[in-house]
């Protein structure tokens, strides 16, 4: 069968898109992906990308752009399903479908009306819930990252059923050859600093950077490997420099796996701080947390519905309340994850073995074949 993903990233740094893509091809399926982004390869592995590089950098206009592109690829590409992630890829695929009948899939990796990207614009919000609910009843199933996000889509919409969960984990390490082109930088940091923070993920608002750099101000001890990339890069970079901190912090930008599990055995601890500046983030539950949880490492988290959840059942690691959210409180909290660096093992390995892709990829594989019996 022939497997149209549409999604609103570049595709190699999407990690859910590109996870769930690599498992289609593996169990038989023919994949496509419609991508944007500028130098995309024309496939990644068994998967084919079609890439569309925007003239416009945001806004309305580009976001025309965007729809389009993915109406043009619908039109031209052959497909059995098509699997829409996010709102607007959803909203494409729902216009520009062939036929009625077409099998489509809405992934939504968030609450999308309630996302920073549509922020506290009434407008838009109005405009993307009426997209949503007129929309959604079309999908022949709906996904989402996480139970919280499930029941409140089922909720909002009246939906018969609830979505199925299919959850942003990551794969289980596969061997111990880990190779860094940080790896002395980061030794280094490790040994003029009593707690060295490792943070991966995209580089923007929400993310709890700038509590990251008030702690480093406020406690020399303190050191952070930053990898990924993003709209605030050059921000945190500016402000590394204007706080005098660059002798603990390292950028990395972005970085793949075996980069990342070498840096992870040389960190003390994952940063996996959330700020609910929205519903969307208020529910979520960031790639980081698995991929820390893989690498071992015990984690610095947010008192967040679904991040707290795991934390506390598994103990692996210490959560802040965002009513705390303070270099003063960060600091303390760190002080606890030193003294307490020995618990936390027993409970990385139990959460490595049942929170990883191996286990969570069965459940689309499940999915996929209610429709291609």
């Amino acid at each position: 069968m022939k497997v149209l993903k549409l999604v609103h990233s570049d595709y190699l740094h999407d990690n859910r898109v590109k996870r769930q893509a690599e498992t289609l091809s593996a169990n038989g399926y023919e994949v496509s992906c419609a991508c944007i982004g500028d130098a995309i390869p024309s496939a990644a592995g068994n998967v084919k990308l079609i890439s569309y590089n925007p003239s416009r950098k945001g806004g309305k206009l580009r976001f025309y752009e965007v729809i389009r592109f993915f109406g043009r690829v619908i039109k031209d590409t052959p497909y059995d399903i098509i699997h829409a992630h996010d709102l607007d890829a959803f909203f494409a695929a729902s216009i520009y479908r062939k036929s009625r009948n077409d099998c489509i899939i809405y992934d939504s990796h968030e609450m999308y009306t309630q996302s920073t990207g549509v922020g506290n614009r009434l407008l838009p919000k109005l405009i993307w819930t009426a997209v949503e609910r007129l929309s959604i009843g079309k999908a022949s199933a709906v996904i989402t990252v996480n139970e919280s996000i499930a029941g409140l889509l089922k909720s909002k919409y009246s939906l018969s059923e609830k979505p199925f969960v299919i959850r942003n984990f990551t794969s289980l390490t596969k061997n111990e050859s880990y190779n860094s082109q940080f790896s002395d930088a980061a030794t280094e940091l490790k040994e003029s600093s009593h707690t060295l923070l490792l943070y991966h993920g995209i580089i923007q608002h929400g993310r709890g950077l700038d509590l990251l750099f008030n702690t480093l101000s406020n406690d020399s001890g303190v050191s952070a490997i930053i990898c990924g990339d993003g709209p605030r890069m050059t921000h945190y970079k500016y402000l590394c420099e204007e706080m005098d901190l660059s002798s603990q912090v390292l950028f990395t930008g972005y970085i793949n796996s075996s980069e990342f599990l070498k840096l992870a055995k040389i960190a003390d601890a994952g940063y996996c701080i959330i700020e609910p500046i929205s519903q969307s983030y208020f529910y979520s539950l960031p790639n980081k947390l698995t991929e820390y949880i893989q690498a071992g490492l015990p984690v610095l988290a947010s008192d967040l519905p679904e991040i707290s959840r795991i934390v506390n059942e598994y103990k692996i690691g210490v959560t802040l309340s965002p009513e705390t959210f303070t270099a003063q409180n960060v600091s303390e909290k760190l002080s606890e994850l030193r003294r307490n660096s020995n618990e936390y093992e027993a409970g990385l390995k139990q959460a490595s073995s049942k929170l990883n892709w191996e286990t969570e990829k069965q459940r689309l594989i499940d999915i996929y074949k209610k429709f291609s019996a």
